[in-house]
């Protein structure tokens, strides 16, 4: 059993104002402004290519205090899983105990503790998405950015995967921005759900999802009855 780990993170509102981007002559957001809440999970939906991860770089930049996860897993393979995990962490104030203990910490609550020494080619796809989850909840951050994090596992593992990043997510009171074309995984996870569309884009909906305040297994809100109203809603105005 692993003592909890605590960090000091200062936390502040996170805000984008009058955002600016176009690609390739194309009005990709003009004059774009958003907030996201503190210590909440914000769901950004719009179709592919739409521009959701220009969206999130553009956040990484301003924003220089964030941990990732994305759909691949990035890990470097000539390094065993406890060094691809605590490597980001080496660029901190954090001391070597505390960076060991982070990394211990973390694996052990995706339950990987036990493969710390073994490299990224033998683990499985979902093993090594599971290292990247608790790299990016180690780095000591207040912003988790995650880009189609869950996109290239079947659905079973994909469900599993978002009930361990749920768990993480409330216990460590990060703000999560998450960007998915995926609907039902943004029901799943998020506390507040925006859509996008249009060109240059604009927010077509912004609700809090009170499916979150509902005692639910992520298998259970993926299939539950107001899952698929809020799905009806968000479908109309991708067809629209």
């Amino acid at each position: 059993m692993h003592k909890e780990i605590q960090t000091q993170i200062d936390t502040k509102p996170i805000s984008i104002k009058n955002l600016n981007i176009n690609f390739e002559q194309k009005s990709i957001y003009k004059d774009f402004s958003i907030d996201f809440q503190e210590n909440k999970i914000t769901a950004i939906l719009a179709p592919s290519g739409a521009g959701k991860t220009t969206l999130l770089k553009a956040i990484s930049k301003q924003e220089k205090n964030s941990s990732f996860l994305f759909q691949n897993p990035r890990l470097l393979p000539w390094k065993t899983v406890f060094e691809n995990l605590t490597l980001p962490m080496e660029n901190t104030n954090l001391s070597k105990e505390e960076i060991k203990q982070r990394g211990e910490y973390f694996l052990a609550q995706v339950g990987l503790l036990d493969r710390k020494k073994d490299f990224p080619k033998t683990l499985s796809g979902g093993e090594k998405q599971r290292v990247a989850m608790a790299r990016s909840f180690a780095y000591p951050s207040s912003l988790l950015l995650m880009d189609e994090a869950f996109q290239s596992q079947d659905l079973g593992l994909k469900l599993k995967l978002m009930e361990d990043f749920l768990q993480l997510a409330k216990s460590e009171n990060k703000t999560v921005i998450l960007v998915t074309h995926d609907i039902r995984e943004a029901i799943c996870l998020a506390d507040r759900i925006i859509v996008l569309k249009g060109s240059p884009n604009q927010i077509k909906m912004d609700i809090q999802n009170h499916l979150e305040k509902e005692n639910l297994s992520i298998k259970e809100k993926y299939t539950s009855k107001l899952s698929l109203e809020i799905e009806e809603q968000i479908l109309k105005i991708f067809l629209e």
